[in-house]
């Protein structure tokens, strides 16, 4: 690069910053020193954009100059932390785009480590909590409770059988469907399978249709009669 080189700064993001970027070799590294003009003033970050897409952030002096150490093509340029603007020379649209990609990470990651080192409690979230022991649950559907209940008894003291035709039904029903089975009777025996031999009834034949003339056919007799 040559000692001294002026770039015009293209204004990004309608953040309508214009100037130009003066770039100049000196002992050890390229010094970069931003002349600006914007609508809105703020802290301003500059990326020395470097050969094939790589960037590097510039140390900014006393003077309002930034240093990189090694050969600059070009400048991403920030203010408070957004893309305002960029100078750069002899550098493809490729290697602009992996560079502008480049920055909006280092800066998203930056940004996240200061607020967690300004915020005390954000480590306290990141620390995993421990559950406090669970209890045993209590019932809460009706199949639960209902298991849970003691069992009552709905008939007064002395009565053993229903009044109504109906409850002595179903009460007959009831013993007879859960009433053991007798020890004394005879076991079952389950019959073997016999199949039967005896032929399948033939089908009925199907008689067959009668074929009527066709309505052509009788209006051919027809013109033949005449």
């Amino acid at each position: 690069m040559a000692e001294t080189r002026i770039l015009p700064v293209r204004s990004i993001n309608l953040s309508a910053c214009r100037g130009t970027l003066k770039l100049s070799c000196v002992q050890g590294g390229t010094r970069l020193e931003p002349m600006l003009q914007c609508r809105k003033a703020g802290s301003v970050t500059l990326y020395a954009m470097l050969r094939r897409g790589r960037v590097m952030r510039a140390d900014a002096d006393g003077a309002g100059y930034f240093v990189a150490a090694n050969d600059v093509a070009g400048a991403i340029i920030l203010m408070d932390g957004t893309i305002a603007g960029a100078a750069f020379y002899g550098i493809s649209a490729a290697a602009r785009e992996r560079a502008f990609t480049a920055v909006r990470m280092e800066e998203a990651r930056r940004q996240g480590e200061q607020k967690r080192q300004s915020c005390p409690c954000a480590a306290a979230r990141e620390e995993p909590q421990l559950l406090p022991p669970i209890s045993p649950a209590e019932p809460t559907s009706p199949q639960e409770q209902l298991k849970s209940a003691p069992v009552q008894n709905s008939a007064e003291e002395g009565e053993t059988e229903p009044k109504s035709d109906v409850g002595r039904a179903l009460l007959e029903r009831a013993n007879r469907l859960f009433t053991p089975p007798d020890a004394n009777a005879e076991p079952f025996v389950p019959r073997p399978y016999v199949r039967n031999e005896q032929p399948a009834a033939a089908p009925k034949p199907i008689p067959p249709i009668e074929q009527q003339p066709s309505c052509r056919n009788r209006c051919r007799g027809n013109n033949r009669r005449r």
